[in-house]
């Protein structure tokens, strides 16, 4: 299972740098928020690399 810090990545997709990814998690507030979000950034990811 990948963990939030797996998405920090400074020059990556998101390039806003260092735990970006744990700032936003705090705000959300259901853990089917969270699933989204992560599901969306996978499929943009997916995209990219196509």
């Amino acid at each position: 299972m990948e963990v939030p810090k797996d998405y920090n990545v400074k020059g990556g997709l998101i390039s806003f740098g260092d735990n970006i990814l744990l700032e936003i998690f705090g705000e959300m507030t259901s853990v089917r928020d969270v699933q989204q979000f992560l599901g969306v950034d996978k499929k943009t990811f997916a995209l990219k690399n196509h």
